[in-house]
């Protein structure tokens, strides 16, 4: 999927995988295994402008920020599903009329869940690197 990904048109998309890759693997089995702010995904690339940068030019972030974020997380819709989520909330997904009304503040505090489409099973990788380091 990684090669597959057109950087013209989804700059930051490579970046998002890699990141979310990085962190499902090393937090399989656990509760977030499958969760990842938007504010981390937002510092794991250079190709969206932070908010302050925004700030100095037209303060839009919405065409600036948000919708090329989402345009990007949509890019991998080969790898994955993706849903905004309440932080500390256990995955529990917004409302329509949350998303309706999405501003930049809330934004950069939510979450995101993957729904991965087909990941390699895993369960057994623990057992296997604990037998690999005790050989």
């Amino acid at each position: 999927m990684y090669y597959k990904i057109n950087s013209n048109n989804n700059p930051a998309s490579c970046d998002f995988l890699l990141k979310i890759s990085i962190l499902k693997n090393y937090n399989i089995g656990k509760d977030n295994e499958n969760i990842i702010s938007v504010d981390t995904l937002l510092k794991s690339t250079r190709a969206i402008p932070t908010k302050e940068m925004v700030d100095d030019l037209n303060r839009n972030t919405a065409a600036r920020i948000i919708e090329p974020f989402e345009r990007d997380m949509n890019a991998l819709q080969e790898a994955f599903d993706w849903h905004y989520c309440h932080p500390h909330s256990g995955g529990k997904e917004l409302t329509d009329e949350e998303l309706e009304n999405l501003d930049f503040d809330t934004f950069s505090r939510l979450m995101i869940k993957i729904d991965w489409k087909d990941y390699p099973d895993q369960t057994t990788k623990p057992k296997d690197l604990k037998d690999r380091r005790n050989a």
